[in-house]
């Protein structure tokens, strides 16, 4: 993904999408308005393309160029228990159901209609940050709002999904 403030305006927004959007597709040749951005010639040769590990980072304002440094703390980011919304959602054929979880573990996903029958019961080892489980149709035989909940041993969290014709 493409972050950057094409439009210069400050801030990094949606509408610099659109504005690198047009420019890969060629509808606009320039960004206007834009001083940091660099154009090459079709024909430019990159020194060392294949030698080098880490492309080289740097930063312009109207006259100069400067060096951009990153660091790296070393602090991981906090695992918590979290239970998505399925994709696609509504569904015909399938769905996916994504979670994650702060440390590996039994999980049970049940899924089950709006009187609390159970419709399909998936028990599995998941492991620690993002998993998923994909759902097709033909294994719910049903059409209309069900909720799926996702159980471990600390944790439980539950969400609505719809099966359309």
């Amino acid at each position: 993904m493409i972050a950057a403030d094409a439009n210069n305006s400050t801030t990094v927004t949606a509408l610099d999408l659109v504005k690198i959007r047009a420019l890969i597709l060629y509808l606009d040749d320039e960004l206007a308005n834009n001083t940091s951005w660099r154009f090459v010639e079709q024909d430019y040769v990159f020194p060392n393309p294949v030698n080098s590990r880490y492309t080289e980072l740097e930063a312009y304002n109207d006259t100069d160029i400067f060096d951009v440094g990153l660091e790296f703390t070393g602090n991981e980011v906090e695992s918590i228990f979290e239970l998505y919304q399925n994709i696609s959602n509504p569904f015909k054929a399938g769905t996916t159901v994504s979670f994650n979880l702060p440390e590996s573990g039994a999980v049970t996903l049940r899924i089950t209609d709006v009187a609390g029958r159970t419709l399909k019961l998936i028990n599995l080892g998941a492991v620690k940050g993002m998993n998923s489980v994909n759902l097709t149709r033909d294994e719910l035989d049903a059409t209309g709002v069900f909720y799926y909940q996702l159980e471990s041993a600390n944790h439980t969290a539950t969400m609505k999904m719809i099966i359309v014709d």
